[in-house]
């Protein structure tokens, strides 16, 4: 636990460093450029630069052990962040679309549209890509030294591989669309900016929502399937079979990075206090590092009992 503390302060202390960087060279180059869809990938990189900060207290807050406040621990803060990362994304993306779609709209009605400058916008969308390409591949690195297990390293590296993607297809628009010069397609030149803005919000839109609806997910207290609850409820039988218990079922859900799962047990007889204890202590060892909280019933909750793996 303590080594992914460190993995993640590292990775997040990179990127919010970088994510500054990329903020200020986006907002420099869109007003040397005279484009809006740099500006827009600068006002991306400052929304990075400020959710790595935050990121950073979330990341020590989830380490804090249960208390009389939070019963049921800190966690859960993990997905509250992330949900309102993506939200934030989706609210800059839908902005910039209508802005990109209202300047489409003037020049239909006027025919005239500020020009853009090519060379500075190759010269950027090159350079910040290569940044977002380091940066994504030392979130990678760190995140899989976690185990796996950090939702914070893997949303950062997500952002900074969309942050790259962002700046190269910017590039890359830029550059095609201004080969239409001369041709049958010569009239989206002038507005290439709004163009690539309009393309390069489309592309990334699904991003924010799915991440969103995962995180959503996970606050509203969403059971995992029993395919990834079968490992847990294979060892609840296994701990119960010398016990008078048995495992009627056990609902599983994700806050952040941990698993509580609540286990439904049947005495066949009467029991001790010293006996249930002994039982949910080897089932939270078993589980750890998640928890495990044990409830008593006559029957299975939610019907017929699950296949253990």
């Amino acid at each position: 636990m303590q080594d992914t503390l460190i993995f993640e302060r590292r990775s997040l202390n990179a990127a919010k460093w970088a994510s500054l960087f990329m903020a200020g060279a986006g907002v420099v180059a869109g007003l040397l450029a005279n484009s809006d869809a740099l500006l827009l990938d600068g006002l991306f990189s400052g929304l990075n630069f400020a959710t790595a900060v935050v990121a950073g207290w979330v990341a020590a807050s989830i380490r804090r052990a249960p208390d009389q406040n939070r019963p049921f621990g800190y966690e859960i803060d993990e997905s509250v962040f992330v949900m309102f990362r993506s939200l934030l994304l989706f609210g800059i993306i839908v902005m910039a679309a209508g802005s990109a779609v209202n300047r489409l709209l003037a020049y239909a009605k006027t025919g005239e549209a500020a020009p853009v400058v090519l060379e500075w916008i190759l010269i950027y969308a090159g350079s910040m890509a290569a940044t977002c390409l380091a940066l994504f591949a030392y979130h990678r690195w760190n995140w899989r030294r976690t185990g796996k297990t950090s939702d914070l390293l893997r949303v950062e590296a997500r952002a900074a591989m969309v942050d790259g993607v962002l700046s190269l297809g910017a590039g890359a628009a830029f550059f095609a669309i201004n080969l239409l010069e001369g041709g049958p397609l010569a009239g989206l030149v002038p507005v290439s900016d709004a163009l690539v803005v309009l393309l390069l919000c489309l592309a990334l839109l699904p991003q924010p929502i799915k991440v969103f609806l995962g995180a959503l997910r996970d606050i509203v207290g969403v059971a995992l399937p029993a395919d990834a609850r079968a490992e847990i409820i294979g060892q609840a039988r296994r701990i119960c079979a010398d016990s008078p218990f048995q495992v009627l079922d056990v609902a599983t859900v994700r806050s952040g990075r941990a698993l509580f799962h609540l286990v439904y047990l049947k005495p066949a007889e009467p029991v001790t206090i010293e006996a249930f204890e002994a039982v949910r202590d080897r089932l939270a060892q078993a589980a750890s590092p998640g928890r495990v909280a044990l409830t008593l019933a006559s029957d299975p909750p939610f019907g017929p009992a699950p296949r253990a793996q």
